[in-house]
């Protein structure tokens, strides 16, 4: 299915609301394998951290979302704090699986981090709170920011009421007051909002503790459309650039940890244990003592070894051990006291 004008992509998000939302099974099945084609071309031989690339990726966002970008309006999510206080979560969700999904996310990052005892921590673009909720009840104490004024009076007004100790504030990736020195600055599902984040990272590193980190969870690493970053052009990030505004972009491996570079931190990304079995990274100053540094085998981490240089060296083995020297040598070991072949596995 390819659709190449904004009225196919009203009527997308039409049929999408129709079956239940863009996430329904329904809606998956109909849109998942969708192609989108626009008018705006990106040149992907600039430097991707020029302002001519970003350029070029704010003109597509303006041709899908029919905005300018403005992040203090198009990120923006209405909801009414009063009605979200007293619940089990900040949601109110009654989805089990689902909430499991979001905590089992937070606390494998929390685990593998390798935190001090009441370590300060920083929640970027904190949302509704969960995260903040889930790491001040594993001790954290608890600084969250948020673009989104409810989004923010949401956390303040659960803090005193659950007593959870989370202190939020309004600000954006350029311009919150960073209160550090923080043991962790996390972004969940949030760092691909920000449309420089080199800038961001930057920002941010200035506010570690010397042996802080900062943690990546639920990020889109891939480079299926872009060789280093630019926005997502699958059916859900249309969806939500189309319908909400928001800048939905994702990065490649190697841009990713460039900007992380560039901050003077080395980012590591360890599969399995993030959102859908996907990746958290930590990123560190290259001088972190080694009794500090993440330890993603806390949060369950398989480490898979591969098979084939073991099986090829066990034939080279066997080939050796049956070989007719060593046979002749087994014959007489009888001869040379004190020595001994290798034992047969």
């Amino acid at each position: 299915m390819i659709l190449s004008t904004l009225a196919d992509i009203d009527e997308m998000i039409r049929i999408c609301d129709d079956l239940g939302g863009p996430e329904s099974r329904a809606a998956v099945a109909q849109f998942q394998s969708a192609e989108f084609h626009f008018r705006t071309a990106v040149d992907q031989t600039l430097d991707p951290m020029s302002e001519a690339y970003v350029a070029g990726q704010i003109a597509l966002y303006e041709e899908i979302s029919g905005r300018s970008l403005d992040q203090a309006s198009g990120e923006m999510t209405p909801l009414t704090a009063e009605h979200h206080v007293p619940g089990p979560n900040p949601y109110n969700s009654p989805d089990v699986a689902n909430m499991a999904r979001h905590g089992r996310t937070i606390t494998n990052m929390l685990a593998a981090a390798n935190l001090p005892a009441g370590a300060r921590v920083l929640d970027m673009g904190c949302g509704w709170g969960l995260s903040s909720e889930l790491m001040a009840y594993c001790g954290a104490q608890v600084d969250a920011v948020d673009i989104n004024p409810e989004f923010v009076r949401l956390v303040n007004l659960r803090a005193e009421h659950h007593r959870t100790g989370v202190k939020a504030r309004v600000g954006t990736f350029d311009d919150c007051a960073l209160q550090g020195p923080y043991d962790l600055i996390l972004f969940y599902e949030c760092l691909h909002h920000s449309v420089r984040p080199w800038r961001t990272v930057k920002r941010m590193a200035s506010a570690l503790a010397p042996t802080g980190k900062i943690a990546i969870a639920g990020e889109p690493i891939n480079a299926i459309w872009w060789k280093n970053w630019g926005l997502r052009l699958d059916y859900l990030s249309v969806y939500c650039i189309r319908k909400f505004g928001w800048f939905e972009s994702g990065w490649s491996e190697d841009f990713i940890q460039r900007c992380f570079a560039d901050a003077g931190l080395t980012l590591e990304l360890h599969a399995g244990i993030g959102l859908s079995n996907g990746h958290i990274g930590y990123a560190t100053r290259p001088d972190i003592p080694a009794g500090a540094r993440p330890d993603p085998s806390a949060a369950g981490q398989i480490i898979r070894i591969d098979q084939a240089p073991l099986e090829a060296l066990n034939r080279q083995y066997d080939a050796l051990y049956n070989s007719r020297t060593m046979r002749l040598a087994r014959g007489i070991k009888g001869l040379l006291p004190g020595w001994a072949l290798p034992p047969r596995r």
